[in-house]
């Protein structure tokens, strides 16, 4: 894997593409990026675990998603009872 993201990373240098790794990245994965020189975005319930930093609103974004997936349903549902 770190292989193939090197090779991205080349790839993106020679085209004058931005190129960075993004997700639930753990420490260890992090300095392995750094180490290659490759950016990392972390996802924001990270924070504390990589920063050793408290977050405000931890649970934001599940209840953003939770309440995206009930609008959903009843969207889905509501055009049901219309067909």
């Amino acid at each position: 894997m770190l292989d193939m993201l090197r090779q991205m990373q080349n790839k993106a240098r020679k085209n004058k593409i931005d190129f960075a790794v993004a997700g639930y990245l753990n420490t260890s994965f992090i300095q392995k990026m750094n180490q290659l020189g490759i950016k990392c975005i972390i996802h924001y319930s990270s924070i504390p675990e990589i920063f050793d930093l408290e977050i405000d609103h931890p649970d934001h974004l599940k209840h953003i998603k939770e309440e995206s997936k009930k609008l959903q349903r009843s969207t889905h549902d509501t055009a049901r009872n219309v067909e």
